[in-house]
């Protein structure tokens, strides 16, 4: 395929035009590259893109194409102006934007905010911060913790540049994470700035006086509260098992709340309210799993047939992944500190279901 000629203003690839994001670094797209894929052609684009300053590197030169593809969890990848996905295929002349989706001090969270409503824009963000405690948003997919050896993205490396690195004064490497949520799970993270915050959040979860409110879509019709006692085995990393007694300890309990009926992957489904003080890992996944009512998109709890969400009234375009799980981390509350944030499915709910959600995670609910 050969490739058309280049406008005047296309002439220099490293050159951002006038109408470039302020935060995003640019290039555009080499004459060699026509009709190549988007991701293949940022392997030639990325030692051209013109920066911002103080924007850093997106990736080194020599990045392989794992790497570049990864951007897309980092970065809004803009075509001429719009989302674009790895494969999509480009045109000599036109102008790749990569746009930071973690907003960095002095940045606020314009970056996000002015994504148009297609593009990646659930990204991990500051939520909430007093007392040295910082509330973060995670996306379902991204790692919370660092992995040692890997190099996948987490929330914990991108710590310093989302709530700023800590002061000369500080040699304890905080800011750190004060909690976890598996992969797939989207919601709440905590984080502390000081080693007061951090003790402060321990000593009120130890004692009882957190509150840590979940939504779900499970599986089944749950017709009426139950809190789930059973006792957890946590001692293999990859799955946790409900062990048939219960546990007297009120901290590894799960309140469930229905809150009300749909219909997804074909079959009744029941938004649910899920309360915690503590938990374990993967303890609501667990516990409603034994309930009979596994989370929809939990493969490992509840089987082939919990995965595959689709849902009714969305659009081909707007169906969640398959990987989705319905499982999100919608509010956290402790002495003098409290934040929270609708599940990015919250769209995909009928309209009552949509606001019984909201009522769920207000402070007065």
């Amino acid at each position: 395929m050969s490739a058309p000629p280049v406008p005047p203003s296309h002439a220099s690839p490293h050159i951002a035009p006038p109408h470039a994001a302020p935060h995003a670094a640019s290039a555009r797209i080499l004459p060699e590259d026509h009709g190549a894929r988007l991701d293949a052609a940022l392997a030639r684009l990325l030692p051209l893109l013109d920066l911002p300053p103080g924007m850093p590197a997106p990736l080194p030169p020599d990045a392989g194409l794992r790497a570049r593809r990864r951007l897309w969890q980092t970065h809004a990848v803009l075509l001429d102006g719009r989302p674009a996905p790895p494969g999509a295929c480009v045109q000599a002349g036109q102008l790749v934007e990569l746009r930071p989706l973690i907003a960095t001090p002095g940045q606020a969270h314009d970056t996000v905010r002015n994504l148009t409503p297609t593009a990646p824009a659930d990204a991990p963000r500051v939520l909430a911060e007093a007392h040295g405690l910082v509330a973060l948003y995670k996306p379902g997919g991204l790692h919370s913790a660092a992995i040692a050896g890997s190099a996948a993205p987490s929330v914990e490396a991108l710590l310093p540049g989302l709530i700023g690195a800590p002061g000369p004064q500080d040699a304890t490497g905080v800011p750190r994470l004060l909690n976890r949520l598996d992969g797939p799970t989207s919601g709440i993270l905590l984080a502390a700035h000081t080693p007061q915050a951090a003790g402060h959040f321990h000593a009120a979860e130890n004692s009882g006086r957190t509150a840590k409110t979940y939504l779900a879509l499970a599986h089944g019709v749950l017709e009426h509260p139950v809190t789930v006692r059973r006792a957890l085995d946590t001692a293999n990393r990859a799955t946790t098992r409900v062990l048939p007694g219960d546990t007297p300890d009120p901290l590894r309990h799960t309140e469930v709340t229905p809150l009300g009926v749909m219909t997804a992957t074909g079959a009744p489904c029941t938004l649910v309210r899920c309360v915690i003080r503590k938990g374990a890992r993967h303890q609501i996944r667990a516990h409603l799993a034994a309930l009979g009512h596994p989370i929809v998109g939990d493969a490992r709890y509840g089987g082939p047939d919990a995965a595959g969400p689709q849902l009714p009234g969305a659009k081909p375009e707007q169906q969640p992944a398959e990987s989705t799980l319905f499982l999100h981390h919608a509010r956290i509350e402790l002495p003098d500190f409290d934040a929270s944030c609708p599940p990015p499915w919250l769209y995909l709910l009928p309209p009552e279901l949509q606001e019984a959600a909201r009522t769920a995670y207000r402070p007065d609910s």
